[in-house]
């Protein structure tokens, strides 16, 4: 029982250890980091970083946080996530899949929020999946963005800060289309979007720029790799 106590008492210092400690400067930061935010709920990163639509006023909207690598043999995480007060409000957070059933503290303020949770007398088991969702409800119909500002796993013995990537740490909510992928998805040349073409896509469906496998006619967003956002373009035009 005595080994229970400092057990919990060492990994609740996840908390004040978090507003203290800060990552080191870097001055080209990467694209991708382990933890990313994704708009796809589905356990994991599903790599869809905005929405061409918004929920009306009113509505809930929910953002996955989820860790491709390092997420087995932990008891806690703290995250710290930034969103514009004037377009969503904090609705509701929980922690899922690799952190089901963690206890959990938060720190509110406006457009900011710590988010803190606690495996009490476990373990997680799996190196990649989700942490936690937050749902938030929309105030206002314009493009507005949700980051990830810090993101921490440990145990009652070792913390380790995570990196976070400029461009997978942060989700747009009612982005408008680029007008450099307006065209047709006509892969195949036949004058409409249809099953060849999907075919076609589905074939580099994952690939980033520099591998092999990559086509760049099919990354319909410019983003450097062909995903899902790519994939919700296609499926627009699909029938035209």
């Amino acid at each position: 029982m005595k080994r229970r106590y400092i057990t919990l008492i060492a990994v609740v210092m996840l908390a004040p250890i978090a507003l203290a400690q800060e990552e080191e400067a870097d001055s080209q930061p990467p694209a991708v980091g382990p933890v990313r935010l994704d708009l796809n709920t589905r356990f994991g990163d599903q790599g869809q970083r905005a929405t061409f639509s918004k929920p009306e006023s009113g509505g809930s909207l929910t953002v996955d946080v989820a860790v491709s690598e390092g997420g087995e043999k932990r008891s806690g995480f703290d995250l710290v996530v930034l969103y514009d007060a004037s377009q969503a409000a904090l609705e509701m957070a929980e922690a899922v899949d690799l952190f089901e059933g963690a206890f959990l503290m938060s720190t509110q303020s406006s457009g900011r929020l710590g988010l803190t949770g606690l495996l009490l007398e476990t373990q997680t088991s799996d190196r990649a999946g989700s942490v936690a969702r937050i749902t938030f409800t929309i105030l206002d119909t314009v493009e507005s963005q949700i980051a990830l500002e810090s993101a921490m796993l440990g145990t009652a013995l070792k913390i380790d800060t995570l990196q976070i990537g400029t461009e997978s740490a942060v989700v747009t909510i009612g982005t408008e289309l680029p007008t450099a992928v307006l065209d047709k998805p006509d892969f195949d040349g036949d004058g409409s979007v249809g099953f060849l073409d999907f075919i076609i896509f589905a074939g580099g469906f994952g690939a980033s720029a520099g591998e092999q496998s990559f086509n760049a006619a099919l990354d319909l967003d410019q983003s450097g790799d062909v995903g899902f956002s790519d994939f919700l373009i296609f499926a627009q035009a699909f029938g035209t």
